[in-house]
């Protein structure tokens, strides 16, 4: 029962678990979690990683700092960018410890944020143009998810558009390349989600594309951050997929779909709640 809110379970709540205090509960969790780090430990070692580590509270800041002391435990944070006076004060301790090691990534340069958009875009190349209206655009932010979420947008406000290059016989070279389909619509592709294909490209005709700016879209402007963004998406859906959004934020990060809709009202659609 102790693991029930960590991990979303449903064990019955017993007897012993229901009379501990808060401060007990705290201790018996953390102690039960070491003993599964002993057993998973007993005959290797672990690397544990923690992505978006400054959303943690006190208590698993408490017990990762317990756990850094582990001869058995690799533990790897990642966090966003912050100044060492306002770490919290667990990872204060951690960072002083002589194992402790403190990277500071840089983000994506220009050559990699191209890489990431031909992929995105699954082109076989970005023409000048495009290139040079990506460094002006995103040569500022190099968060690989900022750059993917602003394609998404430039995609839908028709900012750039796709063209076929040649078409041609693939060597045994390409094998292992993507290439779009030639049945592909890029008008009809509202999202980078699309789904695309990796093709034995040995002795078959394939079509390759590039991605090109359009002339009208210099002079757009661009939200300037992830959450700009974010709020541009969440402008574009209609009503009804906003206020489903809006309860669902209520409900939390993990839900079914029942749940959701027994909070959102009766006159939403359940091809909404998709």
């Amino acid at each position: 029962p102790l693991l029930n809110d960590l991990l979303m379970l449903k064990y019955t709540q017993t007897d012993r678990v229901s009379h501990l205090t808060a401060e007990q509960r705290h201790s018996h969790l953390h102690r039960l979690l070491f003993n599964i780090v002993e057993q998973e430990t007993s005959n290797q070692s672990c690397v544990f990683f923690v992505d978006d580590a400054h959303y943690m509270d006190n208590n698993s800041w408490e017990f990762l700092q317990d756990l850094s002391n582990h001869q058995k435990v690799i533990l790897v944070l990642a966090m966003k960018a912050m100044t060492s006076s306002k770490y919290p004060d667990h990872l204060k301790a951690m960072v002083k410890c002589k194992n402790a090691r403190v990277c500071h990534l840089k983000g994506l340069n220009h050559e990699c944020i191209l890489e990431l958009a031909r992929r995105l875009l699954n082109v076989a190349t970005i023409g000048d143009d495009f290139a040079k209206f990506l460094k002006e655009r995103l040569g500022s932010h190099g968060n690989p998810m900022w750059c993917k979420e602003a394609l998404d947008i430039m995609l839908n406000l028709g900012l750039f558009h796709i063209e076929p290059i040649t078409k041609r016989k693939c060597s045994s070279m390409d094998e292992g390349v993507v290439f779009r389909d030639l049945l592909f619509d890029t008008k009809s592709t509202s999202s980078l989600d699309y789904k695309s294909s990796t093709y034995s490209a040995r002795r078959q005709s394939r079509i390759q594309f590039a991605a090109h700016v359009n002339t009208d879209a210099i002079s757009l402007p661009l939200p300037e951050s992830l959450n700009d963004l974010i709020l541009a998406r969440l402008d574009k859906l209609n009503a009804s997929s906003q206020l489903v959004l809006k309860c669902a934020a209520i409900v939390g990060t993990s839900f079914s779909k029942n749940i959701l809709k027994r909070v959102t009202p009766n006159n939403i659609k359940d091809s909404t709640l998709h």
